[in-house]
């Protein structure tokens, strides 16, 4: 005795799934020093930042591609960190922290522990907790314990305020 089975197979409305790349991998990557800058993704292709590290843990994507291994940094965290923060007319601010995480992808870098930040141009220094830098926005935005000194004397502390990346205007939000 046999067994017929017989039927219609529905249509799937779902959409065909991508097969997976087999030769991306994502990892993270313990390095010493180092340093690295950010350019602007438009026309222009200014720089944005420059940063140094002493020690950082990074998350890369690497591909092969033609028996070459193409490595893509995504995002890292930083420690003991300095650099350089760029507007139109160059190098506007110097900062140091304790760490920092950058962000390739988002365009931010964000710096922690002990934060001070020096303009080029106004002779004002910014230090805080917390600072982030938003290059879309042309502007730093510092979290806690916030002072604020220029040459015409000294503001502070805030919980937060917002600053030019050359410190000539800070504000409260």
């Amino acid at each position: 005795m046999g067994l017929l089975v017989v039927g219609c197979k529905a249509k799937s409305t779902l959409p065909p799934s991508a097969p997976p790349k087999a030769n991306v991998l994502q990892q993270t990557i313990e390095s010493g020093a180092g340093s690295t800058e950010v350019f602007s993704p438009d026309k222009t292709s200014r720089r944005l930042w420059k940063i140094e590290w002493k020690t950082a843990s990074v998350t890369a994507t690497s591909e092969t591609k033609d028996g070459m291994i193409q490595m893509d940094p995504d995002s890292g965290m930083l420690n003991e960190v300095t650099g350089e923060v760029d507007d139109e007319l160059g190098i506007a601010s110097t900062f140091r922290g304790d760490r920092a995480e950058a962000d390739k992808v988002q365009q931010v870098l964000s710096l922690s522990g002990k934060v001070v930040v020096i303009s080029k141009r106004k002779g004002g220094q910014l230090i805080c907790d917390r600072l982030e830098w938003l290059p879309k926005r042309k502007r730093y935005h510092a979290i806690g314990n916030v002072v604020a000194t220029s040459p015409m004397g000294t503001l502070g502390p805030f919980p937060e305020l917002w600053a030019t990346p050359d410190l000539k205007k800070v504000s409260t939000p």
